[in-house]
């Protein structure tokens, strides 16, 4: 076995485990050997404890045990590792070598690397020998990023190895409960009749993931969900559902049957893709609850990036068998938990005969686990016990983590040794693997033709909402979809619920509990849950399932356990997705008292969402409620009152207070009610739009292209109406938005794009409380204070001193410059003025020919002109006009091309990566001048930021240039400056993060 790639992640989490157990399992020839290829300097020595403290720590015995010294020393035996690059041919000629004139019968190349280097490995191996027909070639995907460069590389692996010596793998297809579908479905008369259009209602395919993108942004970057999960795992998890029974079970005769269904896949036309598919990137969430950073945040991410994370997609099969049965795919990182599993919905019955309508109960569901566990579940309707004829759900369930003591092969070691044995049957064909592509193809390209955005969804969710509402559009759910809906007791929610109760809702995907609860016996008149059975779960809501708070265990006659009662609803804690929150004539809400010893703990947004016993002064009954925490996480929040005094209480809430006063005011409840509120980065290409869904969190950014509108509301207007339809119908009342331009007065006229507005007749028209318009710098300077320090990176200088000005400045399309000022108050004011038009002052004689060269150009030289995108370009070309040394290479280059040459990222065909270096460095001196000059002038001892788009691209070569001593050039003043921390902002959004500080002040005003 020969592991290309043999250091990296896969063959550490995957491959070598899979190969010990084979090894344990006596499935190894006894002189089997494993060659583990890299790039890395090690001996197998090196490679071994490489191994030994990354991967042995996962492994496990047969019996559950950790891995032994014998045991795993008698693996390591076989394990050689070889340094082997693959651009460097002569090192393949050592690896032959290695593996000897006497190797064993069957040598398999296990390919797992980038794409890119599958060509070159192929050519190698067949020089030195290796492609003879005893050796396989296992490929590993994604093959290709599209249908080209994957027919290329297949062309170009065919040219060496023979369609028969290539294993293009699949790990899903090794899984022993996709071996169990296949078994189900042909050796069982029972569901062949009922595999159809007749009886099948949908079939959902769904692979979430728990993990980001880790250490992998590079590379994932570069291809997406659709790509790497879509185009493989999740269309030949279709084929196996999907496909005819095959003549036999050779492994052509199974591929085949899989190509019929890949060709009968119905395209999605362009128009149609926005309906039938949906694109997502995760946000900032909480993962089993730990918070994680969103994709724009992760290493390697361009902040501008528009790669997705999540796909769903309607997919259509156009047979007899399958004809108007949708299958729903999806596919997403950073969901609730690590799950892949196939469910086959089936319709309901013809005709009803029970006394509940059986829209109330889940249809019948085979439901095929993958992982994490593998299991196959078959969910259908039996009678309630006792007299009643009624109907509940039940399940029969086929578990295989019990093998009656026969070992379950994993999947990758089930196909290693497939691949050991010559059987191709679960491994992708080519032409299989060409339709796919063939398929996924015109959804990227209509994704990129219509500028369609991924939206935005919270790490820890199951991704947008408009992945719902494309099964709510065809009357249907993801399988785990169970929306919980909390509700306060009391008398004053009675009319609404009687209003709520005979929604047409699916309310058997609805769980209801309690926002807060009397510590009283569920019988008991002040009891909520009786008030709740009662007066909600009735009518169509009756399908609902109740959890409530106080359960027979924990009473005891007439008292209540509270601190049971609470320890059950947290363990595990089911956040409600929507609140209903109700308010007493003192303020308070849920059982958040103001005479409550516990309010303050109640009110804490900085502790986990959760329950907690409260002991109210005046009110009857101990009670247990959410606390505030909990109730401003849910999706939607909403507060019931009636009444003038109510209204009066809440309105006075929401002008501020006393929390301990008012436990609904602003900074709570009533704050959040204030969400979501709009934000909006106005550039001369492109609009990006963010909601502020609480504060300081942004999600459903969106970017569109303000050529596709004919002015700013239209464009607002289109986002608007690309909103989730519980933000829409809820409303945004507060906006605010950055241009690029001054800002002075109320008619504003945009100087990078044909728009022109009135901030009043704008705000009135969209109907916004509070509408800010500022200039883009004032914008970021107001994000300073709030910028978490893993967001920044200090370039020399001490510590900021809390109520000092901070200087900012931005290169980009042109120099940015702003302030932010301290007042005696405790709040900043932002400053943003023309300061990239200041006289640019050259330092030494090679800076005065470079100053010339502009001035004979433009006459006046702004610091605009040589510290901006255009400037690099001036300065690169003023290098190749007026110095000698710097003649070599073209004469004019994209900035973006002068950095990635100088920064070794771009081919330097033209041979001047030494001109393009100086030229950023050049560029960076001048900026150090300017950045000097300012924080001199106002004393920037809170720190200088630097923002725009070509620093923080420079990473560590800006720490490296001539910046720092260029700005700690200052004569007599050199030791003042050199205090003076300088800060590269990396935020993704630091605009739209300053926008809502903007915002806060000007809702608080009442503007």
């Amino acid at each position: 076995m020969v592991l290309f790639g043999g250091t990296g992640d896969l063959a550490r989490r995957k491959l070598i485990p899979a190969l010990f157990d084979a090894h344990q399992g006596g499935e190894l020839h006894p002189r089997g050997r494993i060659f583990a290829i890299g790039t890395q300097p090690l001996e197998t020595a090196g490679y071994l404890a490489l191994l030994e403290r990354e991967t042995r720590p996962t492994m496990r015995l047969y019996s559950g045990a950790p891995v032994s010294d014998d045991a795993w020393a008698s693996f390591a035996e076989r394990i050689v590792y070889c340094q082997v690059d693959a651009r460097k041919p002569e090192q393949f000629d050592g690896l032959a070598a290695a593996l000897g004139e006497d190797r064993a019968p069957v040598t398999v190349c296990y390919l797992a690397t980038a794409p890119g280097f599958f060509i070159d490995i192929c050519k190698q191996l067949a020089r030195v020998g290796l492609n003879t027909p005893n050796v396989r070639l296992v490929l590993e995907k994604p093959l290709g990023t599209d249908l080209a460069s994957n027919e290329r590389i297949n062309s170009a692996v065919a040219e060496f190895f023979a369609e028969d010596q290539i294993y293009r793998i699949d790990h899903y297809l090794g899984k022993e409960s996709v071996q169990n579908l296949m078994a189900i479905r042909f050796g069982n008369a029972l569901f062949e009749p009922l595999w159809r259009r007749e009886w099948i209602k949908d079939v959902q395919i769904t692979i979430a993931e728990q993990l980001g993108v880790e250490k992998r942004g590079d590379f994932y970057d570069g291809v997406g969900a659709l790509r790497d999960m879509v185009q493989n795992h999740l269309l030949q998890l279709l084929c196996i559902v999907a496909m005819e029974p095959p003549s036999s079970l050779s492994q052509d005769a199974i591929r085949d049957e899989k190509l019929k269904i890949l060709k009968a896949l119905k395209p999605i036309p362009l128009q149609e893709v926005p309906e039938k598919t949906v694109r997502g990137q995760y946000q900032e969430g909480a993962i089993a609850g730990q918070p994680v950073q969103g994709y724009l945040h992760e290493q390697g991410i361009p902040p501008d990036s528009r790669t997705e994370t999540f796909v769903a997609i309607k997919a259509e099969i156009a047979n007899w068998r399958w004809a108007g049965v949708p299958f729903y795919l999806r596919t997403g990182k950073r969901m609730p938990q690590r799950l892949a599993e196939i469910v086959v919905r089936f319709h309901d019955v013809p005709h009803a005969l029970f006394p509940k309508p059986l829209i109330q109960f889940p249809e019948n569901r085979l439901v095929i686990r993958l992982q994490p566990e593998e299991s196959i579940r078959l969910q259908f309707l039996t009678k309630t016990p006792g007299a009643a004829l009624g109907l509940q759900p039940s399940t029969l369930d086929l578990d295989f983590t019990d093998h009656g003591g026969v070992r379950h092969a994993g999947a990758y070691e089930r196909l290693l040794m497939d691949a050991v044995n010559g059987k191709l049957g679960l491994f992708v064909r080519r032409d299989e693997q060409a339709e796919a592509w063939r398929w996924v193809e015109p959804i990227i390209e209509a994704w990129n033709e219509a500028r369609i955005p991924p939206k935005g969804y919270t790490a820890g969710s199951w991704g947008p909402a408009a992945s719902s509402a494309l099964l709510s559009r065809d009357n249907a759910a993801w399988h785990e979809e169970i929306a919980c809906l909390a509700v306060s007791g009391g008398r004053s929610p009675i009319a609404l619920f009687a209003a709520l109760r005979v929604l047409p809702l699916r309310w058997a995907d609805v769980s209801i509990t309690l926002v807060d609860e009397r510590a009283v016996p569920p019988e008991h008149a002040d009891s909520n849950a009786r008030l709740i059975r009662e007066h909600l779960l009735q009518d169509a809501a009756a399908a609902a399932r109740f959890f409530p708070l106080v359960l027979s265990p924990h009473v005891h006659g007439e008292s209540v356990d509270v601190d049971a009662c609470v320890a059950t609803a947290n363990e595990p804690f089911q956040q409600p997705d929507v609140v209903i929150l109700g308010m007493g004539d003192d303020g308070h809400t849920a059982s958040l008292f103001p005479d409550a010893p516990e309010l303050g703990e109640g009110i804490d947004r900085t502790r986990a969402p959760a329950y907690l016993p409260v002991r109210p002064g005046a009110a009857p009954h101990r009670r247990i409620s959410l606390n505030l925490s909990a109730l401003c996480a849910a999706r939607r929040l909403f507060l019931s009152i009636s009444g003038q005094v109510k209204r009066g209480v809440f309105d006075k809430a929401a002008r501020g207070g006393a929390q301990r006063a008012l436990p609904v005011n602003a900074g709570s409840v009533a704050d959040t009610l204030a969400y979501p509120r709009l934000v909006a980065d106005v550039g001369g290409t492109n609009v990006r739009f963010a909601l502020e869904m609480a504060p300081m969190r942004l999600a459903h950014i969106g970017v569109l292209a303000g050529d596709d509108y004919p002015s700013l509301e239209a464009a607002m207007r289109a986002y608007l109406a690309s909103l989730p339809p519980e933000i829409a119908t809820a409303g945004v009342r507060h906006a605010a938005i950055g241009i690029a331009n001054p800002v002075l007065g109320d008619q504003i006229r945009m100087t990078n794009r044909d728009w022109a507005f009135s901030i009043e007749a704008m705000r009135q028209s969209l109907g916004f409380d509070t509408f800010v318009v500022l200039n883009d710098f004032a914008a970021l300077a107001h994000a300073l204070p709030y910028l978490p320090a893993d967001e920044l990176e200090q370039v020399g200088g001490g510590a900021s001193l809390a109520d000092a000005p901070r200087a900012l400045l931005g290169a980009g399309t042109g120099l940015g410059v702003a302030s932010l000022l301290p007042t005696p108050e405790g709040r900043y004011i932002a400053v943003a003025g023309e300061g990239g038009h200041v006289a640019f002052p050259p330092m030494n004689d090679e800076e005065a020919v470079i100053w010339r060269f502009a001035r004979e150009r433009f006459g006046h030289v702004s610091a605009e002109r040589l510290i901006s995108g255009m400037g690099l370009e001036l300065i690169y070309e003023a290098l190749g006009a007026c110095f000698d040394l710097w003649q070599q290479g073209p004469t004019l280059r994209r900035a973006a091309d002068i950095t990635a040459i100088a920064l070794g990222e771009m081919e330097d065909d033209a041979g001047d990566h030494a001109r393009c270096r100086y030229a950023v460095d050049t560029f960076c001196a001048f900026l150090g001048t300017i950045a000097a000059n300012l924080a001199v002038t106002l004393g920037a001892r809170g720190g200088v930021y630097i923002g725009g788009g070509i620093v923080p691209r420079l990473g560590p070569a800006f720490a490296n240039s001539p910046f720092r001593r260029r700005f700690e050039d200052k004569g007599r003043f050199s030791a003042y400056v050199a205090s003076m921390p300088v800060y590269v902002i990396h935020s993704p959004y630091p605009g739209l993060i300053g926008l809502c500080a903007a915002m806060d002040h000007a809702v608080a005003q009442g503007h």
